[in-house]
């Protein structure tokens, strides 16, 4: 990325919104996870994937990853010192339309577990909620750590919150993982009775 030396080219703009970072590393959207080819229009002008939290070239129209794009050197979102490497301009940005953000979120793509036997078509705009409850994803056993699908497992939810899920293999293993959240908020009573009964579920499995 080449940076401007003629101090005639325009200073640094500004950027009026939030530049928001992905949690799913730097890259876009891989072209694998696609059930067609995406257009061209669609990938990143750096990582030349389906853009992610997608930016757009003033000038050209072309896309950007939020990820993707260098940090600007001053505390604000400022890129025009940069140049666009599709149309060598200054880097000046805007948010791509709604119309064009909803065209990427409605690309048909494949769930991240379709090697494990999740046969689901998505859309891209679907796929972060749909891994989250995916009866294929990769999960391990909270209490004993033995890996599987998650169809395969029981879902326990916290103590805690009631909101988070632990998944066990066994309904064993549930008893035992509830019986270390009971100890954690200090309900001695109730935990005291769970034990008794996992004592008694282990003695009549061996």
């Amino acid at each position: 990325i080449s940076r401007y030396s003629n101090s005639s080219q325009s200073s640094p703009i500004e950027i009026s919104f939030p530049v928001k970072r992905s949690r799913e590393g730097e890259k876009g959207y891989e072209h694998s996870i696609f059930l067609e080819a995406p257009r061209e229009e669609y990938l990143c002008g750096f990582c030349k994937l389906v853009a992610k939290i997608p930016l757009e070239c003033r000038n050209c129209g072309n896309l950007f990853c939020a990820r993707c794009l260098p940090m600007p050197s001053r505390h604000f979102r400022a890129y025009s010192e940069f140049q666009c490497p599709s149309c060598s301009e200054a880097l000046v940005l805007k948010e791509p339309s709604r119309i064009l953000k909803n065209f990427i979120k409605e690309l048909p793509v494949r769930c991240k577990y379709h090697a494990r036997g999740c046969n689901e078509r998505l859309t891209l705009g679907s796929l972060p909620y749909h891994k989250k409850c995916c009866d294929f994803k990769s999960v391990a056993c909270a209490n004993c750590e033995q890996p599987g699908n998650a169809k395969e497992f029981l879902m326990v939810r916290t103590q805690l919150d009631g909101k988070s899920i632990l998944y066990v293999c066994s309904d064993l293993c549930s008893k035992e993982v509830k019986f270390n959240q009971l100890l954690k908020n200090k309900k001695l009573d109730i935990a005291l009775e769970m034990y008794y009964e996992v004592l008694v579920q282990k003695n009549k499995q061996d």
